[in-house]
């Protein structure tokens, strides 16, 4: 039988279904001999690996991939650390597969078209908008906002990534008021870059991300075109 209660097994399968990939997305195994009490991995990348163990009286967790370095260990004498670090480790998982996706490029490419194309059409740094362009563009974020509510009902995105979909349309919509063009033009369109970059759940909400970007602009439709 395992080594830790099944209380504990409980805690941790628990935390597993609370991150963004739930429980179903990976193999635990609990030992019931040895230093090690439990051997998590991720299914459909074996090399991420999560190992909670004993040493020197200790609870030892030890995981892959980490927040700055490829793996990261510490030693605990408090159970819920190993609870709240599982978290981190899925996190730390979610964070590696948007960054090695052909997506991710593209929108690096996309930064550096916008950032052209703003250098380009706002030579006034300190003109700013009009109360006809502020309601304009105002409407048109009321619009990207609609569309990711819809994303939502469907389950394409968390509630998560809408609630931060929300506070970023809110702030912009609240900085046109105050920003010069040229600023407001080149925080928008990166922010929403970024926002798109962090979306992993969904590459239709990627894409709307990208498309609200370069509508911001009035740039044609995909990267390249």
């Amino acid at each position: 039988m395992p080594q830790i209660t099944n209380h504990n097994i409980k805690k941790m399968q628990k935390a597993l279904d609370e991150t963004y990939f739930t429980a179903a997305s990976f193999n635990a195994n609990f030992p019931d001999a040895g230093n090690t009490f439990a051997q998590i991995r991720f299914i459909d990348n074996t090399n991420y690996v999560f190992t909670f163990s004993e040493y020197r009286s200790q609870y030892k967790v030890e995981y892959t991939p980490a927040s700055v370095k490829w793996t990261s260990t510490f030693a605990t004498n408090d159970f819920d650390d190993v609870i709240k670090s599982l978290g981190k480790w899925a996190e730390n998982i979610r964070n590696e597969i948007i960054a090695s996706t052909p997506f991710y490029q593209e929108f690096e490419n996309l930064k550096e078209v916008l950032n052209k194309t703003i250098d380009e059409r706002f030579a006034n740094s300190a003109e700013t908008f009009t109360r006809e362009e502020i309601e304009a563009l105002r409407v048109q974020l009321n619009l990207l906002t609609e569309q990711f509510e819809a994303l939502h009902n469907k389950h394409a995105i968390t509630e998560k990534e809408l609630a931060k979909i929300k506070e970023t349309v809110e702030n912009l919509k609240e900085d046109v008021k105050h920003f010069p063009k040229k600023s407001w033009y080149r925080s928008a369109s990166q922010t929403l870059l970024n926002l798109a970059s962090k979306i992993a759940s969904s590459k239709v909400s990627q894409e709307m991300l990208e498309a609200g970007a370069r509508k911001l602009l009035g740039l044609p439709g995909q990267t390249g075109q």
